[in-house]
Parts: structure tokens; sequence; C-alpha cells
């Protein structure tokens, strides 16, 4: 800590690091799963203590899945949707629903850069919000046949020393 209080920065400590990685922290959802809330309810997230306030957190990942109706996914900084819009439209990633093919996987990817603006530990989750079912990682038609794939979801932060 500096002598007033408050966190010093990497300028602080004598350390050019500007533009550096400083950590990077990762989380992948393997399994297939559903859901049929009708709130944002989480897919994958993970947990980063930035180092300093002033750094860059560079949020990117992809959400793989199908929706038998709307399904909205969207990127939430603890309890935040990072996802902004100046129309009556719900702001999301992107939309899921898909009403052509059973067996086709969409997988939206996101990315994003904020500012710390702090060194508390800070959740960022892909949340989903469906008004029918949400199959994540997976097709509607779930049976397990002979070229079905499942898919992967994944969220990485890396702090960047600003």
């Amino acid at each position: 800590q500096k002598a007033n209080g408050a966190t010093p920065t990497a300028a602080d400590l004598g350390i050019n690091t500007t533009g550096t990685v400083l950590q990077v922290v990762n989380n992948k959802l393997e399994n297939v799963h559903t859901t049929t809330s009708g709130s944002y309810t989480g897919i994958v997230q993970v947990n980063i203590i930035p180092k300093f306030a002033n750094s860059k957190l560079y949020i990117t990942g992809y959400v793989s899945g199908a929706a038998d109706n709307n399904c909205r996914v969207t990127c939430f900084r603890d309890s935040t949707n990072l996802i902004t819009t100046n129309t009556s439209r719900t702001p999301a990633i992107a939309d899921f629903y898909e009403n052509q093919w059973n067996g086709t996987i969409l997988v939206k990817p996101f990315e994003a850069l904020v500012d710390a603006g702090n060194t508390n530990q800070t959740t960022f989750a892909f949340k989903a919000f469906t008004t029918g079912t949400f199959y994540i990682n997976a097709p509607r038609d779930t049976s397990n046949s002979v070229g079905r794939t499942n898919g992967v979801s994944t969220i990485t932060v890396m702090e960047i020393a600003g």
C-alpha cells in the first residue's frame, strides 16, 4: 500500500509494464445441459482480482448451443450486463434461436475491453435468458447418433497493465 492508503500502480513500483499481460484466468464448460429459465442464468464464469486498478481487462470467449425459442446470451460483470443498447431491444451478445436445423450448434463469440477500476475480485460470466429451452453445448436434437457433435463454451479474462 502507498503511504496514503491508495493501491500502488505498476509505475509506482518502478515497473514499465504498459500493455503487458499480467494474468490470465480461463474457464470452460464441456458438459451438455439445458435451461428453461426466464431470467439470466449462468453458463460459464471466471473470477479475477486485478493487480492494479488502472489495468484493462480483456474479456473473450464463446458460447455454444441452440434454442427452440428466443434465447439471448450476454456477458455480465458481477451483476451488470456489459452489453448495452440505445433501443428498447434486450441487450445481448446474440440470439440462439435457429428454427430450421435441429442438428446445428451455433457458436457465438464475444470480446470486450473494460477498465479494471479497482483491485476487488470481479466475476465475469456468460448468462442466458430464454423463453423456451436453451441447449447449452448441444443441438436441439440431442440424440446420440453418429455425426452429432457437442460444443464447448469458454470465457477468458486477461489483465493488461495500463
